[in-house]
């Protein structure tokens, strides 16, 4: 673990006191390391009491702006970091966490030192993947990884067991719509012969939104199988629709 963290890194910041004139923080991540955030840095609005900005214990994320080693010193920034940036870099801290839990268990469970199994499966899944939530993802989402060739075969079946048990696949949606037009006899049921059949899919929802108008929704553990879904869908209903004389055209919806 690095002693410092970099000018301009986003790091996970506890509120150990609070000041007229600014903020004192442990940095999680750096093992005895504390810093300040001036008031002028708490928020980009005037703060008048800066108790309405932060709280004691409070977990944040704060942006280096300063660091003097000889000093130990390290200034940082609550108002430099954005409300999506603050959202990911506390998931991601809590995901890194849950996953050192895990390799706590297994170690655990092989009755190991935590750093055997640190050193043996952690790392060659962080060299292999850019961290350990990443890699449990991927294993659970295809069943490999080449870095379990650099794990000893003795954690293999723990680790995928406990993996399969402990992680939740996040899901990918992509959406998109239809818009049809169909002025043969039967094109009522033209149509339904062609939308029929994706109701059925799993992870797949279609909805009539009025006027010749349908929504439909697909959802997987990968954006690719998303999206390879959706094309794949939208794809095979214009080209059977459009043999049969209507009209047919499908966007996607950005989120």
């Amino acid at each position: 673990m690095k002693k410092f963290p970099e000018r301009g890194e986003t790091v996970i910041c506890k509120v150990t006191k609070i000041l007229d004139y600014g903020v004192f923080v442990d940095l999680i991540e750096y093992e005895g390391l504390q810093g300040f955030i001036h008031v002028s840095n708490v928020a980009s609005s005037w703060v008048k009491n800066i108790r309405n900005f932060v709280k004691e214990n409070q977990m944040r994320a704060g942006k280096i702006i300063f660091i003097d080693p000889a000093k130990n010193q390290v200034d940082l920034a609550f108002n430099k970091v954005s409300e999506a940036e603050q959202k990911n870099a506390l998931a991601n801290f809590k995901a890194g966490k849950r996953s050192q839990k895990l390799i706590e268990m297994l170690a655990k469970e092989h009755k190991k030192p935590f750093e055997q199994a640190w050193q043996e499966i952690a790392e060659p899944l962080i060299q292999e993947h850019g961290s350990l939530s990443n890699a449990f993802t991927e294993i659970k989402a295809s069943k490999e990884s080449k870095a379990l060739e650099k794990i000893p075969a003795a954690w293999h079946a723990s680790l995928l067991e406990l993996i399969d048990k402990e992680i939740q696949l996040p899901k990918k949606v992509l959406k998109g719509s239809f818009s049809i037009q169909c002025i043969n006899p039967d094109g009522v049921e033209i149509i339904k012969q062609a939308l029929l059949p994706i109701s059925s899919k799993r992870g797949v929802e279609l909805a009539y939104i009025g006027a010749g108008n349908y929504f439909l929704k697909v959802s997987s553990a990968s954006f690719k199988t998303a999206e390879k879904m959706l094309e794949s869908i939208s794809s095979n209903v214009l080209q059977e629709l459009k043999a049969k004389g209507c009209k047919a055209e499908f966007k996607k919806i950005s989120e």
